[in-house]
């Protein structure tokens, strides 16, 4: 069996190396006090993002720009994966595997979102189908025929090889009866973090420890995010129903959190929730603050706030440590995801004339 120096040595220092010359807080600041939108996505030229800045030259679009942010940070991670499975083994290639499915997943849930307009509103996609980032998708789909399909049958058909195909079949009458694609969403998001998870059991026990930390956080996002929408899907109705939330998050156990969905405050309760878990004394609106004020948007705000502080925290943890294990892989997928969303982030300031001092406090 190789050991853990054998198995990382190559991956801890080309990704080191990557992270190093990831964009820094001075070029962050350049982009955010540019004196316009254009000079600001001009600075991406000294850094791996220039075409975004060819992309915006050519189409005068900041949603086409977007797309080769995402475009060119996915080629960054499907690098890492190439080198995952040329110098690691079986197991952390399996790992790892699931680990980047999620852009996989993230692309097919967006044509998803484009075939339900589509083939169920019965409205017209031209205008976005643009902005679909194009890629194979998952067990080979392409997203193309999925926007496409003409009926729930055909759309079956199409994704009948791929390994969460009973998953669409069993979740796509729901989608019909409750004129949302939030359900199948949710049921892709269940699939996958189980099966994220069942992988990392397989892991060392050094690399299933980091692992589940990780995921923990993640997991934490993911059902803050679905209680935050179903509070804005179904308001009025009975919000604990037709969810059960993903277990295995790191700050907050799930009938905790449950017990924030079914209450009529989510964003507020949640706030204060992660706020003392971490120690950070939050701005919470008062109880006679409707949900639907500005109140409700500072709480999430504030929930996506921690969040990123978490996961940073978590980052520099790991890279802190040991540095032989599946750390490294994580929390350059972490870094690499976090810069690309500050880089639209402040873009989409700089297009609405935000201020620095706004923008700053976005990020």
């Amino acid at each position: 069996m190789k050991s853990p120096v054998s198995t990382y040595g190559f991956l801890n220092a080309k990704l080191r190396g990557k992270i190093s010359k990831m964009i820094s807080e001075e070029t962050f600041r350049q982009m955010m006090e540019a004196g316009s939108f254009e000079e600001a996505v001009h600075v991406l030229n000294t850094t791996a993002y220039t075409s975004a800045v060819s992309t915006f030259e050519q189409t005068g679009d900041l949603l086409m720009s977007e797309l080769e942010i995402e475009r060119i940070q996915q080629s960054l991670l499907q690098e890492t994966d190439r080198y995952t499975r040329q110098f690691t083994n079986a197991v952390i290639t399996a790992f790892t595997t699931m680990v980047f499915l999620r852009f996989d997943l993230a692309n097919l849930k967006n044509a998803l979102r484009l075939w339900y307009e589509r083939t169920i509103r019965g409205r017209s996609i031209e205008g976005k189908l643009p902005y679909l980032l194009r890629s194979t998708g998952v067990s080979g789909i392409s997203l193309e025929s999925i926007v496409n399909a003409d009926s729930i049958e055909e759309l079956m058909a199409l994704t009948s090889s791929a390994p969460f195909a009973s998953i669409i079949e069993k979740a796509l009458p729901l989608v019909i009866e409750e004129h949302s694609i939030f359900s199948l969403e949710i049921a892709l998001d269940r699939w996958y973090y189980a099966s994220l998870k069942s992988s990392a059991e397989a892991l060392n026990t050094r690399d299933k420890t980091i692992a589940e930390r990780l995921i923990g956080i993640e997991i934490d996002t993911v059902n803050v995010n679905w209680i935050v929408r179903r509070q804005a899907f179904y308001d009025g109705m009975d919000r604990g129903a037709g969810i059960t939330l993903l277990s295995g998050g790191l700050l907050a156990k799930s009938g905790v959190l449950e017990n924030a969905l079914s209450s009529n405050h989510p964003a507020r309760q949640l706030s204060q929730l992660f706020g003392d878990r971490m120690g950070i004394p939050s701005e919470l609106p008062t109880q006679n603050d409707d949900a639907h004020t500005g109140s409700t948007a500072r709480s999430l705000a504030f929930l996506e706030k921690l969040l990123k502080q978490q996961l940073l925290y978590e980052c520099r943890r790991v890279l802190g440590g040991y540095p032989f294990t599946i750390g490294v892989v994580l929390a350059y997928f972490a870094l690499i995801q976090q810069e690309a969303r500050r880089i639209i982030t402040v873009l989409n300031g700089k297009y609405y004339e935000m201020s620095p001092h706004r923008l700053e406090a976005l990020l």
